[in-house]
């Protein structure tokens, strides 16, 4: 059975509710990763507010988090004009790692790249879809004498 949570804040300082609500649910599904996932997702919402909604405090950031059968959805939204999403950030390393001001800008997107199974921006660029699969997912089927 699915879980799901919807959450709107104004600022990444409200993410500790967040936190706190899903916490347990994180290490449920993802174990040693928990800290990870959260990590991403406090990026992804600190980009909303930063980059979106450019630090307003009257606009909002909606968070929706769905705990699926075998995968985690979640859904961050701002209330922005949006961005594009520059090729350079698509492959941070190779086109910034000779430049420290690039290495500042795109670290979240960097990391959530890293960490998640899935980023989609949608085309405006002010709505963001990420999945992960459950730490289970990776080995299901698959027995250690297989190795």
């Amino acid at each position: 059975m699915s879980e799901d949570y919807a959450f709107i804040i104004n600022t990444p300082t409200e993410f500790r509710s967040i936190r706190k609500t899903i916490h347990e649910k994180l290490f449920e599904c993802f174990s040693g990763d928990q800290m990870l996932v959260d990590l991403s997702l406090f990026e992804m919402t600190t980009n909303a507010w930063k980059h979106g909604n450019k630090m307003n405090p009257s606009k909002k950031i909606h968070i929706k988090i769905l705990f699926l059968k075998e995968s985690m959805l979640v859904r961050v939204k701002d209330e922005g004009k949006g961005f594009q999403v520059p090729d350079s950030l698509k492959t941070c390393y190779e086109s910034c790692r000779d430049s420290v001001v690039h290495l500042e800008q795109g670290r979240g997107i960097q990391l959530t790249t890293q960490i998640m199974d899935q980023l989609v921006y949608s085309k405006e660029g002010n709505d963001l879809l990420l999945r992960k699969w459950y730490t289970s997912h990776n080995f299901e089927g698959v027995e250690i004498d297989e190795f």
